[in-house]
């Protein structure tokens, strides 16, 4: 098993601003959004850049890779979508448990 990434932050659901999406680099002065850990995984169930078209989301994904998380952007926009096909993710439709109410909602990740 893979030795957990940011031990001191829990599994649960964050927004940006909080102490521990700035420790994942996901800084209230860069984005907007919220996410859930589910051990080394981050699920971005929103997010998005205060500042389009300079690369803080996808520079904030590549450094979340390099560092061994497994990353789930769930029903990007137009340029989430963009910057997932960059990175080779691919869509799948899956219910999360706990969250949209049991619907399947299309995520993408890296396969594998």
């Amino acid at each position: 098993m893979p030795e957990r990434i940011l031990p001191e932050i829990p599994d649960e659901w964050y927004q940006s601003g909080s102490p521990e999406s700035d420790a994942i680099g996901f800084k209230d002065d860069l984005f907007y959004g919220h996410f859930t850990r589910d051990g080394n995984t981050l699920i971005m169930h929103y997010i998005f850049s205060k500042t389009p078209t300079v690369g803080n989301a996808q520079k904030f994904i590549q450094n979340r890779m390099e560092e061994g998380w497994d990353i789930v952007i769930v029903n990007p926009n137009e340029t989430m979508v963009h910057i997932c096909e960059k990175f080779g993710f691919t869509p799948i439709e899956e219910a999360l448990d706990g969250y949209y109410r049991g619907k399947s909602v299309i995520c993408w990740r890296k396969k594998v």
